[in-house]
């Protein structure tokens, strides 16, 4: 009785042991994150917990002031130093065409983009939205700024060999500072989300997916191409099968050949 007891004792315990590795390895599955896809010329892939997939490649030939996204969009790049911008850079005055909007609570301060994913509620605002001056574009360089729209000084990181050489006002020193609303804790705050093509009236830097300059969607030609590989592929291992199989059915015959009597 007691050995049995024992085997059953024995048999139960592996059987937990199993039962743990089994649940620990679809815990290890659930937070890994899955491989990057495969992704079209001019696009780069993305993972994450959520799942992943492509985007189109940020635009390495932005005009003065912009910096390119993942996307495939321009956006105005605020600076508070030269540090913060790129080499061959300074970090200038330019003045930007600007619109008096109402700013958006993202659970710690008012901003003109849109709060990202959370998991958890934002807390809730300390009152009505402000408003602000919120920088779309740049004056000049971009076009004229129609009234109710302003020129504002605003810090951008500027090309030091584009200075001078395009129609935006680029200065040193900016001649009165601009006071921020309450609540707003920097004025990089700002700038609205390029990509949401909701929150902004002025679309000039965005890349079109028709491929309009500097477009970074592939094009019917590039995925042709990309379509054509897995083809030739599959082709090749048909041919090659297809060899071997005739020379199977050849040493076959012959074998049997030499075996008659």
């Amino acid at each position: 009785m007691l050995l049995r007891m024992g085997a059953l004792g024995c048999r139960l315990a592996l059987a937990g042991v199993l039962l743990s590795g089994v649940l620990h390895a679809e815990n290890a599955l659930a937070d890994a994150v899955p491989p990057a896809p495969w992704c079209l010329p001019g696009e780069v892939s993305y993972s994450s917990h959520h799942g992943g997939g492509c985007m189109v490649a940020a635009p390495k030939d932005c005009d003065p002031g912009y910096r390119g996204h993942l996307g495939g969009f321009c956006a105005l790049e605020a600076c508070t130093s030269d540090q913060s911008c790129l080499a061959g850079q300074e970090c200038l005055y330019v003045d930007a065409c600007a619109e008096e909007r109402e700013l958006i609570w993202n659970g710690a301060s008012w901003t003109a983009h849109t709060p990202g994913y959370s998991r958890s509620p934002l807390p809730p605002a300390p009152g009505p939205p402000p408003k602000a001056w919120v920088r779309l574009n740049i004056c000049g360089q971009d076009g004229a700024c129609v009234a109710p729209r302003e020129c504002r000084a605003t810090k951008l990181c500027y090309p030091t060999g584009a200075v001078g050489k395009t129609k935006a006002k680029v200065a040193k020193t900016r001649a009165v500072a601009e006071v921020l609303p309450e609540g707003v804790l920097a004025e990089s705050h700002l700038f609205p989300d390029w990509s949401d093509p909701a929150l902004t009236l002025t679309r000039s830097k965005q890349r079109s997916p028709t491929c309009a300059r500097g477009c970074s969607v592939a094009s019917s030609s590039d995925v042709a191409s990309w379509l054509a590989l897995p083809a030739l592929a599959c082709t090749a291992l048909w041919q090659r099968r297809r060899r071997f199989n005739v020379a199977g059915a050849v040493r076959r015959s012959r074998t049997g050949s030499l075996r008659r009597p």
